[in-house]
């Protein structure tokens, strides 16, 4: 199952990611959540709770990449790609934008999330199908998160994942080796 949830900045993308990981509390998750903080971004590994910083609105000159305000540090790539690399029954993107979509950022990780069984990525609604594309997912689903819908999405995302994991070998989304 492959899930874009796309959504507007501020519409609750990531918030409905933590609520619908807090319903799949029987299930393994892994990936990792992003935070906004004073100045920057801030990354979570969902499995192990750890955080990295991610990105700073101060200008570093080590750092080329560099997207609206934010300068993304390569440290908080890495760190989001090691989450990347475990194990779950769900794995979760939060999020995949233009730095990615310009060969930067976690596109290193896009072999790793093309072999998940079981994936939900968020991104802006004007990259879900671009993000759709670049990642091979014809098949994915895109949910649009709104103002209006958020408050039912995490229980929609859940219903969702809950019905394809039914439909996989032995009833788990669970990556094989």
């Amino acid at each position: 199952m492959r899930l874009l949830l796309s959504g507007k900045r501020g519409t609750g993308k990531t918030t409905c990611c933590k609520k619908a990981i807090e319903l799949m509390d029987k299930m393994e998750v892994c990936g990792f959540i992003t935070h906004r903080i004073e100045g920057g971004l801030m990354i979570e590994d969902i499995k192990s709770a750890e955080s990295a910083l991610l990105a700073t609105e101060n200008p570093v000159k080590s750092l080329k990449e560099k997207v609206g305000k934010y300068f993304f540090l390569r440290e908080g790539i890495d760190f989001g790609i090691e989450s990347l690399r475990k194990n779950g029954d769900v794995c979760i993107v939060d999020e995949i934008g233009r730095l990615e979509l310009s060969g930067k950022g976690f596109y290193r990780a896009f072999p790793l999330l093309k072999e998940k069984k079981c994936i939900i990525i968020t991104c802006r609604d004007i990259f879900a199908d671009s993000v759709k594309r670049a990642l091979d997912f014809d098949d994915a689903i895109i949910e649009h998160i709104d103002k209006e819908n958020r408050d039912i999405m995490p229980e929609k995302i859940y219903a969702t994942v809950m019905y394809h994991k039914r439909s996989f070998y032995h009833g788990s989304c669970r990556d094989r080796d």
